[in-house]
């Protein structure tokens, strides 16, 4: 192989791997930052949970209220590769539950 074959071959291989990666990292961060998240999520009562508003695809979470610069700097890792639009739930039906922090509602009144 001469010296053009090999440059060829190297630069191939360099723009196998940008795409590869274009398109694998915005699952791979996404996942990373659900699972952080789901680390978070921990409460001993009702006042310990605060939402955090998110983007697409992960949306609004519910976390310890230790924990939300946290969770808004993980947000920041998540590529925006779809349009969010979730209706806003009523915060004050947040619970916690089993020492996780979660959103109640229980009919179509409770969204906002």
């Amino acid at each position: 192989m001469n010296k053009v074959g090999k440059v060829l071959l190297v630069f191939l291989v360099i723009i196998l791997i940008i795409f590869l990666l274009a398109f694998c990292y915005p699952a791979l961060s996404t996942k990373y930052v659900k699972n952080e998240l789901s680390k978070f999520n921990y409460c001993d009562v009702k006042g310990d949970c605060a939402r955090v508003l998110g983007k697409c695809p992960i949306g609004n979470v519910y976390v310890n209220k230790k924990e939300v610069a946290k969770t808004e700097n993980l947000m920041k890792l998540v590529p925006a590769i779809c349009v969010y639009s979730r209706t806003f739930i009523n915060d004050s039906l947040k619970d916690c539950i089993y020492g996780k922090c979660i959103q109640q509602y229980n009919n179509a009144d409770d969204l906002v």
